[in-house]
């Protein structure tokens, strides 16, 4: 693995750990993290500073991710930079980002209120998607967590994997169309995430007891309208 990956997993891994409040995890990563960096740069601290603030600030914006306030890690961050600046040995620098990386911890809320943040992004980015291609990695690199990470959160809050959930939302706006709308049944399918019309049906049938059409005309016939053409 070369330095620059190296460092890419090790900075995923302390972010993860800042956001789940793992204070051992956030700070070993880092201590790793410092060590890399200090070869890298070879002795020149500026560059050298210069890198671990680009550390913390990873870390003040995986805090953001898990619902701290904006105000108060906005501060935070303002504090880190006046800090560093007036920082010139190696040792202050560190004793300091390891202080820094303790207080963003602090501002991460509870798991319920993280979990709930998550919860609640996905379902939003579902629902506004609902009729394109949905992948469990893309909602994970959206909520910038881990896919793993992810898929655990929303089964767990919701009793639903997210392919199941995707789907239901997907039926749901199919179901709407069919009492509404005058469009195909091949037409609501593609609207609502379904290219292959025919798989659609099955679907449905399989979910409803009933086509999309037996859906349809049973929805018409008690509201008492007209079957459209």
């Amino acid at each position: 693995m070369s330095l620059n990956n190296n460092l890419w997993y090790l900075g995923a891994q302390f972010m993860a750990g800042i956001q789940t409040r793992d204070r051992r995890s956030a700070q070993e990563h880092f201590e790793t993290i410092q060590s890399l960096i200090a070869a890298e740069t070879n002795g020149r601290f500026s560059y050298f500073k210069l890198r671990i603030l680009q550390v913390l600030t990873n870390g003040n914006r995986a805090a953001f991710n898990a619902g701290a306030s904006t105000d108060l890690l906005a501060e935070h961050s303002r504090r880190i930079v006046a800090k560093i600046d007036r920082l010139h040995t190696r040792d202050r620098l560190l004793e300091f980002s390891r202080a820094a990386v303790e207080r963003t911890i602090d501002l991460v809320p509870g798991a319920n209120a993280y979990q709930d943040r998550i919860v609640q992004e996905a379902i939003a980015y579902i629902e506004a998607r609902f009729n394109q291609p949905i992948s469990r990695d893309e909602l994970a690199a959206h909520l910038e967590c881990s896919a793993t990470h992810f898929s655990r959160v929303f089964s767990k809050t919701t009793g639903y994997s997210y392919k199941e959930f995707l789907l239901q939302c997907r039926l749901e706006k199919a179901k709407q169309q069919l009492q509404s709308s005058h469009l195909h049944v091949a037409e609501i399918a593609n609207a609502c995430g379904f290219p292959d019309p025919f798989h659609f049906s099955k679907v449905f049938r399989r979910r409803l007891g009933v086509s999309p059409r037996q859906y349809r005309e049973c929805r018409i016939a008690q509201a008492g309208k007209p079957e459209p053409v």
